[in-house]
């Protein structure tokens, strides 16, 4: 076919922009102070949240709670969070993402203190209130990281970003069944709570 007609053009053209040599690609410079904080804080809030994770069940269980209890406890998380985040999504949209990521990590650091709290009641609305601010953290966190990546690295700062995650995955469960064990389950809410915010 011959290089004039417009198919072949735009084809050309996106072949050129995929191809674009590794040194072109490295133009933008990653560690940002806005992007740096959006990383600190999806680090600590998912310290935060992962230690209350293994925490919260021996907790419950040590105050001679049941297991089918225990489950509803943990899934009243999820029954927010799950429906909450395409409305967050319509915050961060209408270009409210600094607000919305700190009205989420005021959720989430305020959430672990109310475990200290006794009453079913309150176990439940403090669950359902947590699971709005990681509905929010996790939205808001994950589209700011993709506006403030340059567009030449956008899937290398994403990859980082979510690498403050998977750290905080892979330390906080066991530094809070450790402090639990420890210093006892009111200092280790304490800890998840000061992390959250």
């Amino acid at each position: 076919l011959p290089d004039s007609t417009p198919l072949i053009r735009k084809a050309r053209e996106k072949l050129s922009m995929s191809t674009t040599p590794v040194e072109a690609g490295r133009s933008g410079f990653l560690l940002r102070r806005t992007y740096a904080l959006n990383w600190l804080t999806q680090l600590l809030a998912y310290c935060s949240n992962m230690l209350v994770t293994p925490v919260l069940p021996v907790f419950l269980a040590s105050q001679g709670r049941g297991e089918v209890f225990i489950g509803l406890a943990l899934a009243a998380f999820s029954v927010t969070s799950t429906p909450v985040r395409p409305f967050v999504g319509r915050i961060a949209d209408a270009g409210h993402l600094r607000s919305t990521l700190a009205g989420a990590s005021l959720l989430l650091g305020l959430a672990p203190f109310g475990y200290i709290v006794p009453g079913a009641p309150v176990l439940f609305l403090v669950r359902a209130v947590h699971g709005v601010g990681w509905a929010g953290l996790n939205v808001v966190g994950s589209a700011w990281a993709a506006l403030l990546s340059p567009r030449t690295r956008r899937a290398e700062a994403l990859g980082y970003f979510v690498l403050s995650q998977t750290l905080g995955v892979a330390i906080a469960p066991a530094a809070g069944l450790w402090i639990a064990d420890r210093f006892g389950f009111v200092p280790a809410f304490v800890v998840a709570g000061l992390l959250g915010l």
